[in-house]
Parts: structure tokens; C-alpha cells; sequence
């Protein structure tokens, strides 16, 4: 496994859907103040605990460069007035 574990929090513990949340670090001197630490990736449960699996920012960067369509071919279409 590769990425953070957190405790998970009493609101989210009964909530199942949410993987892809962000997840914040609040500046305890000013709530304004957040900052992105990662994404939830899923849950894990070890030895009776259970945690919240998320993806740091050291990862963040393959969900930007991760193009989805780089093995489809881009149709052509014959025409013969272009030819």
C-alpha cells in the first residue's frame, strides 16, 4: 500500500461514498486557512481499526498527466474532395 492513513472522522465514518473526497489541513488559527492534502483513495481496515486511504500530493501529480485516450486512434474519414 502506498499513500496516507488517517483516522476515519465521526461524519464520515458512516458514510460510504467517499472516495475522490479532498481532504484539508485547517489552519487551527485561522479556518479560513485550508489546504489541500490529498484525495480519499478508499477505506482500510488493519488489525481492527479502520482508516481513510488517501492519495498525498506526491501522487496528485499522475491524475494531471494521465492522459485516457492515448491508445485510441483518431478516426479518418476519406474524402475525396480533400485529397
Amino acid at each position: 500500500m502506498r499513500g496516507l492513513l488517517l483516522d476515519v472522522p465521526e461524519e464520515l465514518d458512516v458514510r460510504t461514498g467517499q472516495t475522490g473526497a479532498g481532504v484539508f489541513w485547517v489552519n487551527p488559527q485561522d479556518g479560513t486557512d485550508r489546504r489541500l492534502v490529498g484525495l480519499v483513495s478508499g477505506r482500510v481496515a488493519l488489525d481492527g481499526q479502520r482508516y481513510l486511504a488517501v492519495v498525498g500530493a506526491e501522487d496528485l501529480w499522475r491524475l494531471v498527466t494521465y492522459r485516457r485516450d492515448h491508445l485510441q486512434h483518431k478516426r479518418r474519414v476519406y474524402r475525396e474532395d480533400i485529397l
